[in-house]
């Protein structure tokens, strides 16, 4: 009976330290395991790890770049109406969409929304909402975006006054309707750049693009033919982003949305790394400095580098 009794007594100590082992395991901050996987993560900051931690990592390997996978947002504008599709934009964007209702209530009043509705989608909910709380929040100004009237020079125009305004153009002659995603594109595009030149400065922000183009001058150089022959399709996105280095921007990302497949063909040419190198640029300051929610706007540059790496090209 003694014996058992010791026999009992030893069985417990053992049971104790065991079970003292399996807490320190579960609560020791040394000791713990990390719970949870990559996939519980939000979409969101999954493709801010992709976008901000990428690029550093391949610059330090030489691992091929990772083309973030594109998920078009679920959003499911209200195009009932022109007022419904209005509230719709302001809603999910921050952007306050005028004149539109005689423009939307027409026959071609549908493909205007849509165009609207693609280019928005693909800068992002979360991204223009970065940029419109910003204006509003830093500098009380909103964010117009006006729909029709007619200018003789221009397709559309973006200022900054007291307030945001991106303004597309309508005219009768079809062939001539600002109200397109490349041209809303190119007007966001400034926008994006007002806004970076917030932190970068106007002079850092010319010097940087200058320094892509070698020794062609924006105001020296922009109408000499010579110049165009030599270095429009390796430089520049179109021949109008020769006029200043801010329609160089606004170009680029003009041409990442009205032609993706050529943008990215362009981008894989090594005749054209100066293009290349302003769009990587591009990329850089629009993610650091606003959000890398815009992703979607620059899969063909992700798909030229992936393209370059498989032809053993820096990427």
């Amino acid at each position: 009976m003694e014996k058992m009794k010791k026999f009992t007594a030893l069985f417990l100590c053992i049971i104790m330290i065991f079970s003292l082992s399996a807490c320190d395991a579960i609560f020791t901050p040394d000791s713990r395991e990390v719970i949870g996987n990559q996939d519980e993560i939000p979409a969101s900051v999954q493709r801010r790890n992709i976008s901000n931690s990428r690029e550093s990592e391949n610059r330090e390997t030489s691992e091929e770049p990772v083309i973030p996978e594109p998920q078009i947002p679920l959003i499911l504008f209200d195009k009932s109406s022109p007022e419904a599709f209005i509230d719709s934009i302001w809603e999910n964007f921050g952007i306050i969409l005028q004149d539109g209702e005689v423009f939307f209530d027409t026959d071609e009043g549908v493909s205007y929304m849509e165009e609207i509705e693609h280019v928005l989608l693909l800068f992002s909910p979360e991204f223009i909402r970065n940029m419109t709380d910003y204006f509003r929040s830093e500098h009380r100004a909103k964010y117009f975006l006006r729909i029709g009237g007619h200018n003789d020079d221009q397709y559309g125009l973006a200022e900054w006054r007291k307030n945001i305004i991106v303004s597309v153009f309508y005219d009768k002659n079809p062939e001539y309707c600002g109200i397109t995603a490349p041209v809303l594109a190119h007007e966001i595009g400034h926008t994006i750049h007002y806004l970076v030149e917030e932190f970068i400065g106007e002079p850092q922000s010319e010097a940087e693009m200058r320094a892509f183009n070698g020794e062609f001058d924006y105001v020296e150089d922009r109408y000499d033919r010579v110049w165009r022959e030599k270095i429009h399709g390796t430089t520049f996105a179109y021949d109008y982003g020769m006029h200043c280095y801010y329609e160089d921007i606004a170009t680029i990302f003009e041409l990442l949305v009205e032609d993706p497949a050529e943008m990215t063909a362009r981008l894989s040419d090594p005749l054209n790394e100066p293009l290349f190198l302003k769009t990587q640029y591009i990329r850089e300051i629009t993610y650091t400095y606003i959000s890398d929610e815009c992703y979607l706007i620059f899969m063909p540059l992700y798909e030229a580098e992936e393209i370059r790496a498989g032809l053993g090209m820096a990427a």
